[in-house]
Parts: C-alpha cells; structure tokens; sequence
C-alpha cells in the first residue's frame, strides 16, 4: 500500500479509521463491547477533525484499569473467524491513531501496547480487513484515489488539515 506514503497524517488515519469503520459494521449492539467500540471510533474521528484529544485520552480506550479498554473485549473473541478479524482489525486503527496522536505530540514514551505501531502496521490493518465479511476492495480503491487526490503530499510528516467522518464514509 505504497499510496500511504504519499498522503499526510490525517489522510492515513482517514484511511485506517474508515477500514475500521467499515469493519466495526460486522458487530451487533449485543456483542460485548460494541459500545466501547462505537465511543473510541468517535473519539478518533472527533481527534482527526481537530477536537484536542490527547494520546493519553484516546490510549483509554484500548486499555485501562477499569478493565473497559478494547484489548479486554477482543480477548472475548479470540479464535472466532468472523468476530476476531474484526476487533483486530479495529484495534488496529486505534492504535495507529493513538500513536499518531503521540507523535504530534512529541511524545517520547510510549504505552508499551503502542511501541511497535509504525507506518507499517497497515499491512496488519489489510491483512485481518480482509477477512471481515463486509471488505470491500473497490472501496478501498476508491478511498486512496480519494485521499491521493484531496490529500496527497511529498512530506510524510505534514499532519495535514482536519477531516470529517461523513466526507469520508460518503466515498462511493
């Protein structure tokens, strides 16, 4: 997914959020953690829109001590092929929002959960987006022509200007 390098850091969170997204739409209301997995989905896209939400804010969200963090319930579904692919496929996105927010922060530690994020991590984000049953390839390709064409950037570390959900969720 060499386009990734080519679109400025709110557009590559766009991208992994909009992934998740779409992923996320696999869950019921009933499935354990559903709605903390709706609230960190709101709360990255409210941090990629410009709203001052700090890493450490948004590290809550996938783990903390009331035991209410995403890790907790991804754990419920281990070795489930339709549930699994999916939270990972969230979490995925959390945490590269979550490093992202750090490094604009100029954060120099990391939560160990986050450490081992880098530019990289996509090919996890694809990998397990692929088994989720509502990927959608086209999409995809429409979502990087999209982020390429209103986003792109020869500087990796230009943070870019804030992106709403709806513009992006509305690619067809």
């Amino acid at each position: 997914m060499e386009f990734i390098n080519n679109i400025t850091i709110r557009a590559r969170v766009a991208f992994y959020l909009a992934v998740a997204q779409k992923a996320f739409e696999g869950l019921s209301e009933n499935d354990q953690g559903y709605l903390q997995a709706d609230e960190a989905l709101k709360q990255c896209w409210n941090w990629l829109k410009g709203k001052n939400i700090s890493g450490d804010e948004l590290c809550e969200y996938l783990e903390n001590e009331r035991d209410t963090g995403l890790m907790v319930y991804s754990s419920f579904v281990q070795g489930d092929p339709v549930k699994e692919p999916i939270w990972i496929t969230i979490i995925t996105a959390l945490m590269y929002t979550i490093w992202q927010a750090y490094q604009i922060e100029n954060e120099k530690y990391l939560p160990e959960s986050i450490e081992q994020v880098d530019e990289g991590t996509i090919d996890i984000l694809i990998e397990y987006a692929k088994k989720c049953a509502n990927y959608d390839e086209h999409w995809i390709k429409l979502l990087e022509n999209y982020l390429l064409e209103k986003y792109r950037t020869t500087n990796m570390n230009e943070v870019g200007i804030a992106i709403l959900k709806d513009e992006i969720m509305g690619i067809r």
